[in-house]
């Protein structure tokens, strides 16, 4: 995982990419290849694994109805659909939030603000 941190890292220096953004250190958003690099290196992997997550949790499902478990079993593996619900909740504003950016319509201050109410919910959520 630290190569791939590392790669993801470096490839946008290739292209000029990083500058201010939002109040930190980010990759631009006002060309092609800044918008290249969220995508890629952010908001897709993001879906991906939620969505592997989601399918990973409908082969149990169905396993589970082949298998006889204990009742005291069945809350949790309600429980493990949570986490995969928390993450599309709190990604979902950020995604919509950078397709945003992708128009050329101007900044909405309220979007961003939903979009960081969101994306530090996570852990509190899931917890």
């Amino acid at each position: 995982i630290w190569s791939l941190g590392g790669i993801f890292t470096i490839l946008p220096c290739f292209t000029d990419s990083y500058q201010d953004a939002e109040g930190h250190c980010w990759i631009e958003k006002d060309s092609d290849w800044g918008q290249f690099w969220r995508w890629s290196m952010r908001y897709v992997p993001n879906w991906l694994c939620i969505g592997y997550m989601i399918f990973v949790w409908i082969k149990f499902m169905c396993w589970k109805h082949r298998k006889d478990i204990p009742n005291e079993s069945r809350f949790n593996i309600k429980m493990m659909l949570g986490f995969p619900l928390t993450l599309i909740l709190c990604y979902l504003p950020a995604t919509f939030k950078r397709a945003w950016d992708l128009t050329k319509y101007p900044e909405q201050f309220w979007l961003q603000c939903i979009m960081y109410l969101f994306l530090e919910s996570v852990g509190l959520l899931d917890g």
